[in-house]
């Protein structure tokens, strides 16, 4: 089985660091879903292609074409209006169709493919290239991927390639949830690219949060400074984070003897009574983010982003 990996950086926004590091990894391309992100891809001059996760919106189409290489699509109307844009620009854009397969996000059904004239009409426009079918499972239903499933996007390339004499070169599998068939040896072997952020940035399946075998865990570390140390009740102390600049759920402090009690706009209340530290005001605490966390605080003007060049000789499962 030969899957090729596109990295998604969306949950680091487009950071050309973050970036640089998946394409050091060997992935095949970079995925996001923002087209600001993409540009800031492409301006800093990464070396890979570039793929635009969520379909383009109608006043994007024409720096789309200029900074993309490829589109995730599930309308026929931005097809056609992909294709006008790429004719003007005197370029070729490449385009995977996203199929709904049973999360209810984006997708055409397959019979609007294949049961109507839509495989014909996406076929006779110019400027485009329809390299692939692809699909998304576990964003907002949940669905755990399954052979099963993913056959429909099998079955769908065959007929394809039967009616329309067209090869369906890429069928792109889904995200992170997906690595799971892999690591059980059940994944299709026609599937033959999957689309991964979690999976790479964190280390771990996006369902179950299984850290993936021989991955980091700690690849990124959320740090808070301690504001205020008091007994209430409790031993406890606040740190400078709050919701503003993440989410609370799934935190998880790298010192497993503190417990996190709740979270305002801008304050996290800790609970130190397990912690034999003597943990003082100026103090760093330190958090391993769930995804949603992670992109929450990227996103935050308020959280400082640092890098640092290289790697620690060890993981770390907090949960």
């Amino acid at each position: 089985m030969s899957i090729d990996v596109i990295g998604v950086t969306k949950c680091c926004l487009g950071s050309p660091e973050v970036g640089k590091a998946m394409i050091e990894g060997e992935v095949t391309g970079l995925g996001d879903s923002r087209l600001d992100n993409l540009k800031r891809l492409s301006s800093a001059g990464l070396t890979t292609s570039l793929m635009m996760l969520r379909q383009p919106m109608i006043n994007e189409i024409d720096e789309v074409v200029s900074f993309v290489d490829i589109s995730l699509v599930s309308e026929i109307e931005i097809i056609r209006k992909l294709s006008a844009a790429s004719k003007r620009a005197g370029k070729l854009h490449k385009i995977i169709l996203m199929i709904e397969t049973g999360d209810l996000r984006e997708g055409f059904l397959p019979e609007e493919l294949i049961g109507s004239k839509g495989m014909d009409e996406i076929l006779s426009f110019d400027g485009i290239e329809i390299i692939g079918i692809g699909t998304n499972v576990a964003c907002l239903e949940g669905a755990k991927p399954t052979p099963s499933g993913l056959k429909i996007l099998i079955d769908l390339a065959w007929e394809i390639k039967d009616r329309y004499n067209f090869s369906i070169k890429i069928i792109s599998g889904g995200n992170s949830s997906a690595l799971k068939l892999v690591e059980q040896k059940i994944m299709p072997e026609e599937i033959n690219q999957l689309r991964l952020g979690e999976g790479i940035l964190l280390g771990q399946e996006t369902l179950d949060f299984t850290p993936i075998a021989g991955a980091f865990q700690d690849a990124f570390i959320l740090s808070g400074e301690v504001i205020e140390v008091k007994e209430k009740f409790r031993r406890q102390a606040i740190v400078a984070l709050g919701r503003q600049d993440m989410c609370v759920e799934r935190l998880f402090p790298l010192n497993k003897k503190i417990k996190i009690v709740r979270a305002s706009s801008d304050h996290l209340v800790l609970d130190l009574t397990f912690c034999d530290d003597k943990i003082k005001i100026s103090d760093i605490i330190d958090f391993i983010p769930s995804y949603n966390t992670l992109l929450a605080a990227m996103t935050s003007p308020f959280v400082e982003k640092r890098y640092i060049i290289g790697y620690r000789q060890q993981t770390t499962d907090n949960r």
